[in-house]
């Protein structure tokens, strides 16, 4: 299905008209004046008791997807082109160009990337203590997102303290101050094929 992504926001990566510029992009779709590009979709699907609330998106570029109280993560069940591949429990993931999955393993303070056959391949990042009231690396790190060749990874390191229950990271968490995004080079080494 062609789309004609209209930036009306700060970032418009992938829109390629503006409100100040619609009508002449319309007239040049009009016109047949335009290239397409493919690009890979997701579906997100809501199961349980929320599904009859939530119908099946599609989604071009990401999905959110928002979790219940404090302090439960997301499970995930990965469908790849139709077939089960596999759940995870994370905060957040993110999918590359060859189909590994990114997964923000909070509780363990790193990135876990794992191949399309389940294998983790990578594991990236560390937490190296809290300095000036700044994560020093990763400290729960929550959602993911590509920016080039890097991957941009936010530390959420809340202060669970505050909400009654501790973690392996709470003494830690409760000493930040100020919170970070942390810049990693988005690369693994080629794995070897099983």
């Amino acid at each position: 299905m062609p789309i004609l992504g209209v930036n009306i926001g700060r970032v418009g990566f992938l829109a390629t008209a503006s409100p100040d510029n619609l009508e002449e992009a319309l007239g040049a779709v009009a016109r047949g004046e335009y290239d397409l590009e493919k690009r890979r979709s997701l579906e997100c699907v809501i199961e349980g008791s929320e599904k009859a609330k939530h119908p099946n998106t599609v989604a071009l570029n990401d999905v959110v997807v928002s979790k219940g109280p404090l302090g439960r993560m997301l499970q995930l069940e990965v469908i790849a082109n139709g077939e089960p591949f596999c759940t995870y429990r994370a905060d957040g993931l993110i999918i590359d160009d060859h189909g590994n999955l990114w997964v923000a393993a909070n509780q363990a303070d790193e990135i876990v990337v794992v191949n399309a056959k389940g294998k983790a391949i990578a594991k990236l990042g560390d937490f190296d203590g809290v300095s000036g009231g700044l994560p020093v690396h990763m400290l729960f790190p929550a959602s993911l997102r590509f920016h080039g060749k890097d991957l941009l990874v936010t530390n959420l390191a809340l202060n669970t303290h505050l909400f009654g229950f501790v973690t392996v990271d709470t003494d830690w968490s409760a000493q930040v101050s100020r919170y970070t995004v942390v810049k990693i080079r988005a690369r693994i080494r080629e794995a070897d094929e099983d």
